[in-house]
C-alpha cells in the first residue's frame, strides 16, 4: 500500500523571469529575488562588456589617446572639426575614393576609423540589446505585481501611499528613458548626427575631461553602460521602496488610528463644551425672563414713583418759596421794630413748621430714589443679561462649528484609515498576486474591506434612513421623545429644533428629519436601534415602526428550483392466467 501524502509539504521549483509568463509568482518575495538576480546578471555582463570593448587594464581615456589622433588625420583634411555622423564618415570616403577630388586620406586610416565605428555600434547592438530587452521584461513584471494600490493625488494622511505612486511612476519613467537611450544614441549617430552636448550632464563632463568632444562615438559605448546602470539603480531603488511599502503603511495606519483617537477626544470635548455653552445661554435666557417680568410688573409702580416723586419735588419747591418769604419778611419786621408783635411771633411760627417739613420731604425724596435705582439696577441687570447671551450665542456658534471641523476631519480620518488598512491588505494578501496574474480585481468591487474582514451592516443607519423618509412633520416630536447621554434638558432639545428648523428652512420635512436623527447620533454616546424603536412607540407612529422592521428583516436570498427530469415508463401489458 502507498504511503499517504496528504500530509507532505509541496515544494515548487525554483521560478524564473521566463515562467512569470506562464505562472503566477509564488509571492511578492519571488518577484523582489528574481528581479535581483537579473539585475545582478545585467550589471555582471555589462562588466563583462566593457573589459572586452576596452581590454585588460583599459579605460576610456585610453580609447581616446588611441583613436582621437587617428580620427582627427582624417577629418582634418576634409575639413570638419567634429566626427558626428555614419553619413559624414562615408561622404569622407567617397571623396577619398574620387580621383579628381584633391583629398588625401591614407587608406589605412580610414579603415581603423570604420572599425573603431563598429566596434561602437556592435558593442552596443549586439552586446547590450539582451540586457535592455530582459531589464525592459524585469520592469514590466515589477510594474504589474509592484503595485500601490492607491492613486497618484490622495488626502494628506495617505501620503505614504501616493508617494510611492508618485516615486514609482518616477521611476519607471527614467528607467524607461535610460534604456531607450541606448539604441537611441546609435540611430542618431547612423541616421542624423549626434553631438557630445547631447549627453547627460553627466557624460558630457566625462567625455569632456576624457578629450573626446570632438568625436562624441567613442562615448557611446560608455553612455550606453551609463544608461543600464542607471536603470539597475532606478529598478533596485524601486524594488527597495516596494519592499519598505507595506512597514510604512502599518506605520501610518497606527500613526492615524492615535490621531482618530486624538480627533474623537476633540470631538467629544467640543460638544461637551457647547452644551455647557447652551446650559449657560438657558440659564441666562431664563433669569432674563424673571428680569423681564419683574420689570412689567414694577412697570406701573414706576409710574407711581416718578409721580410722586415729581409731587415732592414740587412741594419742596414750595416750601423753600414760602421759607424764604416769609424770612424776608421777618427779617423786615425787624428792621421795622415790629419783632415783638403777635404777627411777628406767628410768622417765627410759621418759619419754624417749615423748616421741620424739609426734612421729611428730603427722607421721602431718598426713600423714593433707593426705589427707583431698584428699578433701574433691574434694567442695568437685564442690558448686561443680553450682552452676555449675546457672547454665549457667539461662544456656542463658535463651540458647534469647532466641533463640526473636528467631526469632518473624524470622517476623513475615517475615510483614509479604512482605504490604507485597504492597501495594506492588499499588498500582504497571499491572493493578491494570484488575482493580478489572472488579470481579476485585487479588491471586491461591492463590497467594502476592514482589515481583511466585510463591514458590518449598520442597522441603526438604515433604521435612520427609513425614519428619515417616512416620519415627515413628527419628526419634531420623536426629537423630543429620544433619550440623551450625556442628559440633556428640555430647553436645549427645544434650541436643538430651532436650530434645525432655522438652518433647514428651505430643505425638506426628510433632510430636516435626517440632521434631526444625525444630530441625535452625534450627541448620544449610546444611541442603539432600541432606543429609536421606544421614541417611534411613545409616539405612536407604529407605521414607521413597521416599515423599520421590514428594512431590518434579513432577506434570504432566493435559490432556483432544481428541475428534475421525468422518466416515464412505457405500461406493461397485463399478465394473462
Amino acid at each position: 500500500m502507498p504511503l499517504a501524502t496528504a500530509g507532505l509539504p509541496f515544494y515548487r521549483k525554483k521560478q524564473s523571469l521566463e515562467s512569470l509568463v506562464s505562472e503566477r509568482p509564488q509571492n511578492l518575495q519571488s518577484v523582489y529575488t528574481i528581479a535581483r538576480e537579473n539585475i545582478a546578471a545585467v550589471l555582471e555582463h555589462v562588466a563583462m562588456l566593457e573589459h572586452a570593448y576596452y581590454g585588460p587594464g583599459g579605460s576610456l581615456e585610453t580609447e581616446v589617446r588611441r583613436w582621437m589622433p587617428i580620427i582627427n588625420q582624417m577629418i582634418r583634411p576634409a575639413k570638419f572639426s567634429d566626427l558626428i555622423s555614419h553619413s559624414q564618415l562615408d561622404a569622407i570616403a567617397e571623396r577619398v575614393q574620387d580621383p579628381t577630388d584633391k583629398l588625401k586620406i591614407d587608406q589605412d586610416i580610414m579603415t581603423q576609423v570604420y572599425d573603431c565605428v563598429h566596434k561602437a555600434m556592435d558593442a552596443i547592438r549586439q552586446g547590450l540589446s539582451g540586457d535592455i530587452a530582459l531589464l525592459e521584461k524585469v520592469r514590466e513584471f515589477m510594474h504589474k505585481y509592484c503595485q500601490s494600490f492607491s492613486p497618484a493625488e490622495g488626502e494628506c494622511y495617505m501620503e505614504t501611499a501616493t508617494n510611492y505612486e508618485k516615486q514609482k511612476a518616477e521611476l519607471e519613467r527614467a528607467i524607461s528613458v535610460n534604456l531607450q537611450n541606448v539604441p537611441l544614441m546609435v540611430d542618431k549617430f547612423e541616421k542624423e548626427a549626434l553631438k557630445i552636448h547631447q549627453f547627460d550632464f553627466v557624460m558630457r563632463d566625462v567625455g569632456e575631461k576624457a578629450g573626446c568632444a570632438q568625436a562624441a562615438v567613442l562615448l557611446m559605448f560608455p553612455a550606453a553602460c551609463h544608461h543600464v546602470r542607471n536603470a539597475c539603480k532606478g529598478l533596485e531603488m524601486w524594488l527597495e521602496a516596494d519592499y519598505n511599502y507595506a512597514n510604512f503603511l502599518q506605520l501610518d495606519i497606527t500613526e492615524l488610528s492615535e490621531k482618530r483617537a486624538a480627533l474623537a477626544k476633540l470631538v467629544h470635548q467640543h460638544v461637551l463644551t457647547a452644551g455647557e455653552h447652551e446650559h449657560r445661554i438657558k440659564n441666562i435666557q431664563r433669569e432674563m425672563a424673571t428680569c423681564s417680568t419683574e420689570l412689567k410688573r414694577l412697570g406701573p409702580k414706576k409710574k407711581a414713583l416718578m409721580q410722586e416723586e415729581r409731587e415732592l419735588r414740587e412741594e419742596n419747591h414750595d416750601v423753600l418759596v414760602d421759607l424764604d418769604i416769609k424770612e424776608y419778611r421777618r427779617q423786615e419786621m425787624k428792621m421795622l421794630g415790629q419783632d415783638d408783635t403777635d404777627k411777628f411771633y406767628n410768622l417765627t411760627r410759621e418759619i419754624d413748621t417749615l423748616r421741620t417739613r424739609r426734612p421729611a420731604i428730603d427722607r421721602k425724596l431718598s426713600e423714593l430714589q433707593k426705589k427707583q435705582n431698584i428699578v433701574t439696577d433691574k434694567q442695568t441687570r437685564r442690558q448686561q443679561l443680553e450682552r452676555e447671551l449675546e457672547a454665549a450665542r457667539a461662544e456656542l456658534r463658535g463651540a458647534r462649528k469647532a466641533a463640526r471641523k473636528a467631526e469632518v476631519e473624524v470622517e476623513k480620518v475615517d475615510a483614509c484609515l479604512e482605504r490604507l488598512r485597504e492597501i495594506h491588505r492588499l499588498k500582504v494578501a497571499p491572493d493578491t498576486l494570484k488575482k493580478i496574474f489572472h488579470g481579476m480585481p485585487a479588491s471586491p468591487r461591492h463590497a467594502p474591506v476592514h482589515a481583511g474582514k466585510k463591514v458590518k451592516r449598520d442597522k441603526l443607519g438604515v433604521m435612520c434612513h427609513v425614519v428619515a423618509s417616512s416620519i415627515e412633520g413628527d419628526w419634531v416630536h420623536l426629537y423630543h421623545a429620544l433619550p440623551f447621554h450625556p442628559p440633556r434638558g428640555q430647553h436645549i432639545v427645544t434650541d436643538d429644533v430651532d436650530d434645525i428648523r432655522t438652518r433647514f428652512m428651505r430643505h425638506t420635512l426628510e433632510e430636516q428629519a435626517k440632521q434631526s436623527l444625525a444630530k441625535w447620533r452625534r450627541l448620544h454616546t449610546r444611541a442603539c436601534v432600541d432606543d429609536l424603536r421606544v421614541a417611534l412607540q411613545t409616539i405612536r407612529r407604529l407605521d414607521v415602526l413597521e416599515r423599520v422592521e421590514v428594512a431590518l428583516t434579513p432577506r434570504r436570498p432566493a435559490v432556483a428550483v432544481k428541475m428534475h427530469r421525468t422518466v416515464h415508463f412505457p405500461r406493461l401489458p397485463g399478465r394473462t392466467s
